[in-house]
């Protein structure tokens, strides 16, 4: 028989573990940044993500409570698969786009263009010292381009991340859940 005090228990015993997995995503978004692969645009990178990750676990938390294991194994091998495509296209780009503490825009402005010719939109870090901005060199909604991109890329592989993560977190606290409520034999 279950009470609300129990129920309660049980609610935040499950929670707490998608918070544990939170931080411990939380905590690779930080390593992430004080190693230099977080995207050097936005500024506020890390917050963004946080609050990524947190609407994705509590997503999966919704969606794990009443599914079968076929239906969170299949999740799993969907976020890892997400994962694994969203990684190699955020390190592609990442490589590709950015330099020092800036992102390449995917459209050059006509000066630059008559400058570089063919080296435009993906200017050589020589290129881009001489420029007194970003601006002169790019357009804004080419800046705009390159920026969304690799902020989607990186968005898409944290929340594939979390996915899996607290996916597997919610499905692990049901079942344990589940076998304390069972009655003894």
């Amino acid at each position: 028989m279950s009470d609300g005090v129990t129920d309660y228990r049980s609610f935040m015993t499950a929670f707490m573990g998608l918070i544990a997995a939170g931080t411990a995503t939380t905590a690779l978004v930080l390593v992430t940044a004080l190693i230099g692969i977080a995207p050097p645009w936005p500024s506020a990178i890390v917050q963004i993500t946080a609050v990524s990750q947190l609407v994705i676990l509590v997503l999966a938390y919704q969606f794990s409570i009443g599914s079968t294991r076929k239906t969170i194994n299949l999740v799993m091998v969907i976020a890892a698969g997400i994962l694994a495509v969203g990684a190699v296209c955020y390190l592609s780009l990442f490589s590709l786009l950015t330099y020092n503490h800036g992102v390449r825009g995917f459209i050059c402005t006509m000066n630059a263009t008559a400058v570089y010719g063919d080296g435009c939109p993906l200017l050589d870090q020589r290129s881009i010292d001489e420029a007194s901005s970003p601006d002169v060199l790019w357009t804004p909604v080419g800046l705009l381009l390159g920026r969304m991109t690799l902020l989607v890329a990186w968005i898409v592989s944290f929340a594939a991340l979390v996915g899996l993560v607290g996916t597997f977190v919610a499905f692990q606290r049901k079942r344990q859940v589940g076998r304390r409520q069972q009655p003894a034999d």
